[in-house]
């Protein structure tokens, strides 16, 4: 039976083990559609919650050794967020009047912490930052300067043919309203499906259950589609 979201997803993944503590922090993901390697859009959101390959034999194979920060770059299956971004784009684009979309999607998080409840993100994101700035690790690895500045928006906003914002509610507020803050100047660009008529975008998880949520999502990323055109 053929899989009804057949893209590929790739990621860079990194392990690091400081004594009983064991961190992974996706870097970047991109979900594949079709075999072209052209970038179509970005989707910026808080942090990579349960994402893993559970299949994969290079997340299986990271080191365990302490003080060590190891990563390797692996391919998978799409997870439940990334399905309902995928099946919003897949709308989004039939609805435009365009062909499939054939290219790559970039995924950046505001925290690159794998931590699958809510309620714990900011506290792992705080530790594993205290550690890594103990240890002289590059912080850019846990926070991605490419949605946490303005200049990495512009580029972003440059590269980009669409910039989706959906983020869980209270996490990094600040980072969050800097970004809304920033999108003004390129409105023409970014789809955000609001929150119960809020200003704060909606997180695409909640957009199988929630349709209305999804159904704005794809209203608004067909409405940036056709401004392109």
């Amino acid at each position: 039976m053929p899989k009804i979201y057949p893209q590929s997803v790739s990621a860079s993944i990194i392990k690091l083990v400081f004594g009983e503590n064991e961190f992974y922090l996706r870097q970047w993901a991109d979900i594949h559609f079709g075999h072209n390697k052209e970038l179509m859009g970005t989707v910026i959101m808080t942090n990579p919650g349960s994402f893993h390959f559970e299949r994969s034999v290079e997340w299986h194979e990271l080191p365990d050794s302490n003080g060590m920060l190891s990563s390797t770059i692996s391919s998978g299956s799409p997870d439940v967020t990334m399905q309902n971004i995928i099946h919003v784009i897949l709308k989004g684009y039939e609805l435009a009047g365009l062909d499939s979309p054939n290219g790559v999607v970039h995924i950046r998080n505001l925290s690159t912490i794998r931590e699958p409840k809510a309620k714990k993100v900011t506290a792992a994101h705080t530790a594993i930052k205290e550690i890594m700035l103990q240890h002289h690790l590059d912080i850019s690895l846990l926070e991605d300067p490419t949605c946490r500045t303005k200049e990495g928006l512009d580029q972003l906003v440059q590269d980009s043919r669409f910039i989706i914002l959906g983020f869980v509610k209270n996490m990094f507020t600040e980072e969050i309203m800097n970004i809304m803050k920033w999108k003004n100047q390129y409105s023409s660009k970014f789809v955000c499906s609001p929150l119960n008529h809020s200003n704060w975008c909606s997180h695409p998880f909640i957009w199988k259950i929630h349709k209305n949520y999804r159904h704005l999502a794809i209203e608004n990323l067909t409405d940036v589609l056709n401004k392109c055109q």
